[in-house]
Order: C-alpha cells, then sequence, then structure tokens
C-alpha cells in the first residue's frame, strides 16, 4: 500500500510510494508541512499558523500568504495531498496507519524508553533495542541546514525540537557505547562513541571515552592522536585545555596502559532458537524489571528450555555491569550434591575454591557487591539435594541466600518444577505453534512447521515444504505438540526414511546424531529422566492420568486416582508434566500421555481399575448434568458436555465393550443432546449404533433407538429415522426387535433395574416419529402420532414431555396457517417449560413465535423473539437452534429488503450446520438463501442453491420441501424469461404441495403460474391461476401477499385493454401503498408500484407520478441497505423492473 514518508533528522526528506517529492515552491511551504507533520494528532487553527510564519505581516495578508502555501503543499504532496485537511477554521495532517514521519518515531521510542521500568536505563535489554532504533534513526540534527526568513517564532520552535531531540540521541549514543564495550564488541563501541564527538566536538567526556576505546583495542597512535584532536576542539570551542583527567589519561596511554582484550563472550547456542522470538521478547522485559530477581523456566523435557535460556543470555552481553554467567549444572553427571552445584557455580564464575572449603561462600563474597545474571541450567534434579542430615540445607535454600545477600544478582533458572522460592517468577514454556490445517496462509510462519522445515534441511537441502509434504509435517507437528526436541528428532530421520513414513512414537522418535546429551536422543529417554526423579504416588498418579483424553478437572482426576487428587495434581504441575489450562483444568501432553500410558500398560490390573473408574465418573457426570441441560444451569452444562466430548467417547466405549448398560443408560440422555445441539452427528450416530447391541435389557435399547432417530431427523435422514423410531416404539412396548430379530435377554447386575421400560418411551416414539414426519411435510400423519403422544402423557408425571407435544403440534397449525391456533399451542407449552425452568424448551418458543409473529407481518416483535431466542441459543450452546433462529433472523431481513444482512445471517447458519457435519440439515438454509440472490438479480447463484437444496430434499425424501423448491425455481424461470419452464415447474410444485394440504406454498406456486401466463398472453389461465392463490391467501393471513394479487389482477384487465376495471380493482391496492405496513409480506412490492404506475399513466392518472416517484425512492432506499458494492449493482441493474424504475 503506497504510504507517505516524511524525514526530518538530517535533511528534509518526503517521499511517497518511494517517489521523492521535491516540488516544494518555497522552504516556507517546506516548514509548514515540517511543522504540521511534527506536531500531528490535532488541527491548528489558521491564526496560529498564520502568526507562526509570518509574524511581521498583517493579519489579513499572513492569512492571504497561509493560503497560498497550503496550497503550494498540498501541489507538492501530489498523490498524498488528501492527508492535508483544511477547512475555513484550521488545518491539519491526518496520515495514514502506514505513513511515517522519522521525529514522531524517534519521540515515541524516547518517550516509551523514559516511561519504561526497569533498573537502570542502560541495563534494559528492551530500552538498549529501542536506543539503537534511535540512534539509526538519528541521521542529523532536526532540519539541518533549514531556515525561514522572516519567522523567528518558527526558528524558536525549530531549536526547542531540535535541542531536545539532540539530547535524547546524545543519552542513546552513550548507553550504546556502553553496552557495547562491557559486550566486548569494541568496534561498536568506538563507533558509537566517534559519533558522539562528531555530534558534540567540545564533548571533552566523549573525547576521553573514544581514547580508552582505542587504547583498549591496542591503537596507541591512535588514542594519543585523538588527544590532539580533543585538545584543539576544547580550546577552539571554549577557548579551554584538557582537564587534568583527560591529561592523565593520555599519559597512561603513552606508557603502554590501558590496552586490554575485550572479555569473553557469553556463550552463545549452535543456533538461535526457531520460533522463538515472542518469547525472548517476554523474557527480556521480565528481566529488565527491578523486581526480577529468580526467573524460572519450566516446562517438560524436550520443550526447548535450555535453548531459551542461553539465547537470552547472549543477548543479555553487556546489559548486567559485571556480565553474564552461564552454569549448564547437566554436565555434573553424577555429583549431584549441593556443594558440587556451589562448586560448579564457582568455577563458572572464575574463581578458585577458597580455603573454607564452601564454595557457596566463596561464590556470595564474589557477588555481593556485583550486578550480574547468572544462569542456572537444569535444576530440577538439584532442589532438594543436602549433603548432610534433613536440616542441612539444599541447593534452594543456597539460592534464596545468594538472592538476599546479593541484591545486584539475578538468576536465570531452567527447570521442570518450579523452585518455590519468594522471589521466583515462574515463565512456563510451552511447545511452538503450528497451523490447524494445511489451508493456513504462509505456514511456515508457525514456529512449529519452520522449525522442523530448517531441521529437514540440514538432513536433506533440497527439502521444501509444499502442498505434497505439508500435511505430513503438519501430522508430526501435532503428534508431538509443537515439542521442539519431538521436531527435530523427527526431521533428523528423513536421513533413514521418507517423510511419510515418519512415525510419531516415542519408540520412532529417536535421533542418529551422536552429539546431544543421552538424554535428548529420544523422547523416551527425555521423559525416563523426568519419571526417574519422581516420587512413588507422583509415578502412579502420572500412569493413571493417562486414561484421560485432552483436559480433565480435578473431581475426575480425583475419581479415576480414587484419592483426593489435588496433591498429586499440584505435585506433577510443579515438575511441568501437567499443565493448567486457561479455565483451570489439567492436560497431560500427548507424547507424555503415551509414555504414561506405556508405564500404566505394564499394570494390567490396575490399568483396568483406571479405565472402570473413568467410564463411572463420566457416567456420573452425564447423569448429573443431564436435568441442568434444560434447567438454568443449562448454559454451563453446555459447555462442560463440550469441552469433555473426547472422555465421553471413551467412557461410552468401555461400557459397550464391557456391556455395562447402566453406564450407558447415564451417559445416553447428556451425550444424546449433546450430538443434536452441537454434532459431529456422524460421530453421534455411529456412537449411538455402537451401544445397541443384542442382549442388552429392552429399554436401553428402546432409547437407543428412539435418540438415534433424533439424530438422523436433525440430519434429515427422514426414512432411516423413522425405522429407528418405530423400533424404538416396538422395543418401547415390549415387541421383539424385528430390526435384528432377536428377543431380549435379561442381564444380571446393574442392568436388571432398567429391564422394564414405561409408558414415557411409548410416548417419545411417538413424538419423535410425529417431528419426523412434521419435517418431512406429512401433517396429517404426524397429527395422529401426536395425538397418540398427547394422550399417553396424560396417565404419566412427565409435563416437559407433555410441552414437547403440544410444541410440534403449533408448528404443524403453523405451517398450515392456522396462525391462532398455533400461538395458543406454543403459549400453552411456553407456560410449561417456564413452570419447570426449561430454558431450552422455553427458547424453542420463542424462536416459534418469532418465525409466526414475521408470518404474521409483525416485524418488530417478531425480530425482538428472534434476536432473544438466538442469544439464549448462543448461552446455552445450541448449535442447532442458533441456526434455526438465524435463519429465521434472515428471512426477516430479506422480508425488509436488507438483503445483505440476510445473506450473512444465512451464512452464519450455514457454518454452524457445517460445523456440526448435518450437511442435510443446510437445505433449507439454501432454499432461503437462494430466494435473497433472486431479490437481488444473482439469478445463477439462486439456481445453483435451489438445485443443491431440491437434491438433499429428494435424498431425504422430504416431498413437502421439494414442493417448495420447486416453487422458487419456477419463479426463478419466470425472471429469466423462461416462461415454459416456469409454468411446467409450478404446476409440478402444486401437484406435490396439494397432498400435503401446504397452503403456503400452493398459493405461491399458483401466483408463480400467473405470472408466467400472464407474460406469455395466457390471461384466461392467469386469471384462474389468480383465483385460486387469491382463495388461499385469504385463509393464510398474510396481507401483503393479498395486496400483490389484487394488484396482479389489475394487470390483467390493463393487459385486456380494460382501462376502467383496471382503475376500479386497483384502487384497494392504492390505499395499501399508502400504508407500508400492507405491503411488509408482499414478494415484490415494487412490481406493485409498477403495475399502479401503469394503470394510472394510461388512464392519464395524476397519480401516476407520485407512485413512480415513491416506487424509485423505496428501490433507491433498499440499494443503500446493500453495502457490497456488486450486490447493490446487481440488484439496481441485472432485474428488469429495476431498471426501468431508474430508467423512467
Amino acid at each position: 500500500m503506497a504510504h507517505l514518508t516524511l524525514t526530518f533528522l538530517g535533511t528534509f526528506h518526503v517521499t511517497y510510494d518511494d517517489q521523492v517529492l521535491t516540488a516544494f515552491a518555497t522552504d516556507k511551504a517546506r516548514g509548514l508541512l515540517a511543522f504540521l507533520a511534527v506536531e500531528t494528532g490535532r488541527p491548528h487553527s489558521r491564526a496560529a499558523l498564520a502568526g507562526l510564519l509570518w509574524p511581521d505581516q498583517p493579519e489579513e495578508r499572513a492569512r492571504q500568504s497561509l493560503r497560498q502555501t497550503l496550497l503550494y503543499v498540498r501541489q507538492a504532496l501530489g498523490p498524498a495531498a488528501d492527508r492535508l485537511q483544511v477547512d475555513r477554521d484550521v488545518v491539519e495532517l491526518r496520515l495514514d496507519a502506514d505513513d511515517q514521519v522519522d521525529v514522531a518515531v524517534f519521540t515515541r521510542l524516547s518517550d516509551t524508553c523514559r516511561r519504561h521500568s526497569h533498573r537502570r536505563g542502560d541495563g534494559c535489554l528492551p530500552c538498549l533495542r529501542r536506543h539503537e532504533a534511535l540512534a539509526a534513526l538519528y541521521q542529523g540534527e532536526f532540519l539541518a541546514g533549514f531556515y525561514v526568513d522572516n519567522s523567528d517564532r518558527f526558528e524558536e520552535w525549530a531549536v526547542l525540537k531540535r535541542e531536545w531531540l539532540h539530547r535524547q540521541a546524545i543519552e542513546s549514543i552513550d548507553a550504546l557505547t556502553g553496552t557495547y564495550e562491557r559486550r566486548g564488541d569494541l568496534r561498536a563501541a568506538r563507533e558509537m562513541a566517534h559519533r558522539h564527538v562528531a555530534l558534540e566536538p567540545w564533548s571533552e567526556e566523549a573525547h576521553r571515552a573514544l581514547m580508552a576505546l582505542m587504547a583498549r583495542e591496542g591503537n596507541r597512535s591512535g588514542a594519543l592522536a585523538q588527544f590532539e584532536v580533543c585538545r584543539r576542539a576544547l580550546a577552539a570551542e571554549l577557548g579551554v585545555e584538557p582537564t587534568a583527567q583527560t591529561q592523565a589519561l593520555r599519559d597512561a596511554i603513552q606508557r603502554g596502559e590501558g590496552a586490554s582484550p575485550p572479555s569473553a563472550p557469553t556463550p552463545l547456542p549452535l543456533s538461535p532458537p526457531v520460533g522463538r522470538a515472542s518469547e525472548l521478547a517476554e523474557l527480556a522485559e521480565i528481566l529488565a524489571s527491578p523486581y526480577a530477581r529468580l526467573v524460572t523456566l519450566v516446562g517438560p523435557g524436550g520443550i526447548g528450555k535450555t535453548h531459551l535460556a542461553l539465547q537470552s543470555a547472549y543477548d543479555h552481553t553487556g546489559v548486567f555491569r559485571d556480565g553474564v554467567v552461564v552454569t549448564l549444572l547437566g554436565a555434573l553427571g553424577g555429583d549431584v550434591s549441593e556443594a558440587g552445584v556451589g562448586a560448579a557455580i564457582v568455577e563458572a564464575l572464575g574463581l578458585s575454591p577458597g580455603p573454607t572449603g564452601d564454595p557457596w561462600s566463596v561464590a556470595l563474597d564474589y557477588l555481593r557487591q556485583r550486578e550480574l545474571l547468572l544462569v542456572l541450567d537444569n535444576l530440577e534434579h538439584l532442589l532438594g539435594c543436602p549433603d548432610g542430615g534433613p536440616d542441612a540445607p539444599t541447593c534452594a535454600d543456597r539460592i534464596a541466600r545468594l538472592l538476599k545477600q546479593a541484591p545486584g544478582l539475578v538468576i536465570l533458572a531452567t527447570s521442570r518444577e518450579r523452585l518455590r522460592l519468594v522471589e521466583e517468577q515462574v515463565y512456563e514454556l510451552e511447545g511452538l505453534a503450528y497451523p490447524a490445517s494445511t489451508t493456513e496462509p504462509d505456514p511456515q510462519r508457525f514456529g512449529a512447521v519452520a522449525l522442523f522445515v530448517e531441521r529437514a534441511r540440514q538432513v536433506q537441502r533440497r527439502f521444501a515444504l509444499d502442498h505434497a509434504t505439508l500435511p505430513d509435517v503438519l501430522r508430526i507437528c501435532a503428534a508431538v505438540g509443537g515439542m521442539p526436541l519431538g521436531l527435530e528428532l523427527a526431521a533428523a530421520t528423513l536421513a533413514e526414511r521418507p517423510l511419510a513414513e515418519i512415525g510419531t512414537t516415542l519408540d520412532t522418535m529417536v535421533s542418529p546424531l551422536r552429539d546431544i546429551p543421552p538424554r535428548h536422543r529420544s523422547l523416551r529417554a527425555a521423559f525416563e529422566h523426568s519419571w526417574a526423579l519422581l516420587a512413588e504416588y507422583e509415578q502412579h498418579a502420572l500412569a493413571v492420568l493417562s486414561v484421560f483424553a485432552g483436559p480433565f478437572d480435578a473431581a475426575a482426576a480425583s475419581a479415576v486416582l480414587d484419592t483426593p487428587g489435588t496433591p498429586a495434581l499440584a505435585a506433577l504441575s510443579r515438575k511441568s508434566l501437567l499443565r493448567r489450562t486457561e479455565d483451570g483444568r489439567f492436560v497431560l501432553h500427548s507424547t507424555i500421555t503415551e509414555f504414561a500410558a506405556g508405564k500404566l500398560a505394564s499394570d494390567p490390573e490396575g490399568a483396568a481399575l483406571a479405565r472402570a473408574r473413568h467410564a463411572a465418573a463420566y457416567a456420573d457426570l452425564a447423569r448429573r448434568l443431564e436435568p441442568e441441560l434444560r434447567g438454568t444451569g443449562a448454559t454451563a452444562a453446555a459447555r462442560t458436555i463440550r469441552r469433555e466430548h473426547p472422555n465421553w467417547k471413551i467412557a461410552w466405549n468401555w461400557a459397550v465393550e464391557h456391556r455395562r448398560s447402566d453406564l450407558l443408560a447415564s451417559l445416553l440422555g447428556a451425550l444424546g443432546l449433546h450430538f443434536r445441539l452441537a454434532g459431529p452427528l456422524p460421530e453421534g450416530i455411529a456412537l449411538l449404533h455402537s451401544g445397541d447391541q443384542p442382549g442388552m435389557p429392552g429399554g436401553l435399547r428402546a432409547r437407543l433407538r428412539i435418540e438415534l432417530a433424533r439424530l438422523l431427523s436433525v440430519g434429515a435422514h427422514f426414512d432411516e429415522a423413522l425405522a429407528a423410531a418405530e423400533d424404538g416404539l416396538r422395543l418401547a412396548i415390549g415387541e421383539p426387535d424385528r430390526a435384528i430379530g432377536e428377543p431380549d435377554r435379561a442381564i444380571d447386575g446393574p442392568d436388571r433395574a432398567i429391564d422394564q421400560p414405561d409408558l414415557a418411551s411409548e410416548a417419545e416414539a411417538h413424538l419423535v416419529a410425529g417431528q419426523i414426519l412434521v419435517q418431512r411435510g406429512d401433517y396429517e400423519a404426524a397429527r395422529v402420532r401426536l395425538a397418540v403422544a398427547r394422550d399417553l402423557v396424560k396417565g404419566i408425571d412427565r409435563p416437559l414431555l407433555a410441552a414437547d407435544v403440544l410444541r410440534e403440534l403449533a408448528n404443524i397449525a403453523n405451517r398450515q396457517s392456522a396462525v391462532e391456533e398455533g400461538r395458543t399451542l406454543y403459549n400453552e407449552a411456553l407456560s410449561i417449560y417456564r413452570a419447570r425452568g426449561d430454558l431450552r424448551g422455553e427458547t424453542a418458543i420463542l424462536n416459534n413465535l418469532g418465525a409466526l409473529e414475521q408470518d404474521a407481518g409483525n416485524q418488530a416483535a417478531s425480530r425482538a423473539l428472534l434476536e432473544q431466542a438466538l442469544a439464549r441459543y448462543r448461552e446455552l450452546g445450541d448449535d442447532r437452534g442458533a441456526a434455526k433462529a438465524l435463519n429465521n433472523l434472515a428471512n426477516a431481513a430479506a422480508d425488509e429488503g436488507a438483503y445483505g444482512e440476510a445473506l450473512a445471517r444465512y451464512g452464519e447458519a450455514l457454518h454452524l450446520l457445517e460445523l456440526m457435519g448435518n450437511s442435510r440439515g443446510q437445505s433449507a438454509l439454501l432454499n432461503n438463501r437462494g430466494t435473497v440472490y433472486w431479490a437481488v438479480g444473482r439469478y445463477a447463484e439462486a439456481g445453483a442453491h435451489y438445485r443443491r437444496a431440491l437434491r438433499i430434499y429428494r435424498e431425504s425424501g422430504n416431498d413437502q420441501a421439494v414442493a417448495e423448491t420447486l416453487a422458487n425455481l419456477a419463479l426463478l424461470a419466470y425472471s429469466t424469461g423462461d416462461y415454459a419452464a416456469a409454468v411446467r415447474t409450478a404446476e409440478q410444485a402444486i401437484a406435490i404441495s396439494e397432498s400435503y394440504d401446504d397452503i403456503s406454498n400452493l398459493a405461491n406456486a399458483w401466483t408463480y403460474r400467473a405470472k408466467a401466463h400472464s407474460a406469455m398472453g395466457q390471461l384466461e389461465a392467469a386469471e384462474a391461476s389468480l383465483q385460486s392463490a387469491l382463495r388461499l391467501r385469504g385463509e393464510a393471513l398474510r396481507p401483503g401477499a393479498v395486496v400483490e394479487l389484487h394488484a396482479e389482477r389489475a394487470y390483467l384487465a390493463h393487459l385486456r385493454q380494460q382501462p376502467q376495471a383496471a382503475l376500479t380493482l386497483i384502487e384497494p391496492v392504492l390505499a395499501a401503498l399508502l400504508q407500508d405496513a400492507d405491503l411488509v409480506n408482499a414478494e415484490d412490492p415494487l412490481r406493485v408500484h409498477w403495475i399502479c404506475h401503469e394503470i394510472l399513466s394510461a388512464a392519464g392518472d395524476p397519480r401516476a407520478a407520485g407512485v413512480l416517484e415513491r416506487a424509485r425512492a423505496t428501490l433507491l432506499a433498499r440499494a443503500d441497505h446493500l453495502a457490497d458494492p456488486e450486490l447493490r449493482t446487481s440488484f439496481l441493474e441485472s432485474i428488469a423492473l429495476h431498471r426501468a424504475l431508474l430508467a423512467h
């Protein structure tokens, strides 16, 4: 994107998209631009600007000069002139986000350094990096060599700004000089000192620093020559001689003193850590804090703690006044004593052990007055290593003493376990990020992918990340959870096997390299190292916890461990083997789970017990959650069910394998509802099939079949769903299972209690069968089944089941346009749901009532109900319900002409159903979305949506919906001028809808048939079709649609050249035009306006012009709702009627 760059540090320089802008007519034009750019972010009054640049001129003349100069600036900026905002009172330079002013950047960096909390400015790595940026920006003094004539005020402003910027630049240069010197980079330090001398030749301190640096480099003659430069500069600038301190430095250099080699650099990792830039930046911020004393990098073995610590140590070279010292404690081998650790620290400090024999005292004496960063790597196996009895100090005790008595000491430690000291600040290190799918743009920007590719190219230099290799790379990244050691081990095996054959088990992740520590030569070795450091109870807990899939909470862990799990969970978390999630639960890394599962498998009896407890725990949780799913705890319960999805599946499969029908019965209700609401449907269907085993109790099998029928109907598999419901009914009433042909067998043990089903399952089977028939459009058959269900629930205490039956009967009434009956039934069901605290049922009723009010033309009431339902569904985690509410809201938006909103709502609903794996359930949304595309003139997209919906409806056997879609295709054919096809398709829709008594669709199909006959000049056939449609519309309570039909009848009279009859018929239509509410349900209100205009115009009626103007205003108002320019253009230009309205 093109951007404006303004440079004022040094010479005045302006570029736009790398093109230099030089056409500034006057220096005052340059000065005005500089002032506006530096003082950006606020408007400046014309009077103030005129006084700034023309202080000696009369006010009017100064304002005139300002106007001319603003013109010069605008002309010079050329394509960037829109940044200069000018009105009669104020002027402002409004820069785009990508524009850059060097002074503004410099000021921001300087202010950030000044406000930053750190122990000192030149001992803060983040600020030193800002100082490097400041030094790079400062290419010379502000507006160097630039002067504006006759403008003292401008010069005063420029001088003050110049002096402030100069002082900040000097501070940055001096900070960098000291840091580079401490780092041992004498050349870089000398270059910074040279810059200071060049900017301030009178600064004796700067000359002295440069002399000392030259001497340290061994350049004695250069240092002495610099003394002469200093002497001459002081004489010329200040008329003084060098001070005694500077002369003493010269004398020392003449004697050969001052030369010293640079200090030894901090060890640098063999290669910088890939993908850890943000972690290094965060560590730098932490270590810069004046409160940072002990920072511990914690994480499991192989996560990259040592690598990150070494890189951070290297980055901090020169930042701490007395250096950075790295102690690699993993090299101690068997000497893990407290004294051994102290000796290692003393050795790293370059000290001798001392006469006392206590290395910790030697280290403390050295560190007491120093500012130093001490890196202690690999501390976890050294924390509890007292040399003597229980009262002897541990390594942690010794470290605490160092921190208390050496105030300038900062320790950066790496450990698989926290040190648990007061001063400790823990930094948990996790795996590198990797993309969730192969569709992610630029996958190599993710750290895990970048690391694998880099290491792979060390083995195969031509290794390329492309569409062929990316899936396997992501498979490996996911398998090791982004763990750097796992990625490096996997990449190293490319020398031995193709990428697709690289395994991700512990035993296949073995490095062929020789020069790495034994504990890092395989993932198993890394975890065995951690395992050996665990107490026995921790080992037991880690093994047992491997039965969980994904995160789990403390209660579930306690149930599986059969003991309060808090101590074990806390211990394993401290040792980085368990990680706390953001919601407070626990999770094992996938590779740690595999390792721990192997340990558990070595104890078959313990493994069997752990898995049985796991299944029982989740069955108990499901039993407790099921009633909450309908009440006030529904939101939290749904969230729990969603997040525990993997563990439900494990528990279910274990119960199936061990034929524990009691556990299956407990799991069924919660799991069935979960899959209905959120999917994935194919997984839920497969899971229910797996539990429906011969020999299971009849009551359980009845419930399984009924729940299976529900899931199948959600996915629009209506034939299979109805068959499952019938099977459930037969099992509920005690008939043999004809589907499998095997009589039920009683099962001993805990299953006996559920061997006999009750009337509730029978009623539920009829209800579900009725719901399926409603979805298929077979309303009469559905009424029969629902009537049976209603009678059955009268004899049992199941009020919520009764409310579900009422709601379904209301749905039938609504679809058959019996609006008042539907409203009454909905409200009756609603009162039951509310009395019982059933939020799910209440929300469903709100959604149904919203759709009912929409059909009745009560748009405001409909919107309010639907928005309330949508919010509730989202709170409840009900994706299917949210999709229904979104569909209804989209329909409402489409009726109001808000087509952009409608398309967005339909798209969101389709996405929810896709996530559920509910491809068939998308059919209604496809149909409705196609109608919106038709409304905006995107006929190709409309046809594609209709045909896709039609295919799904035919596959699912939903003939009633097939008829609706055929009616839509008939209207589409009419709109595109294929009138014969429109008649033919409408007649197909009529034939099907008549068999289902679908009044609404019959009226639509007759209307479209009438329009097509009218367009072909077949006016009698058109009249007959309109009369059929009017008769049906009179039953449907859709006033706008009725008005539309009267307009079409008037138009037929107009086509028959019967002007008086046309005028008579159009009068009530004209009256309706004055009340927009009467056209709410009209499919094409603009056509109604057009028909009125044509009839009035033919009769010479003056009202014609007003109707036309009203139509044009309505058209343009609807177009204004379309933010998408392509939709707007299509709406105005692709529809013949709309073109005619605009052109008339």
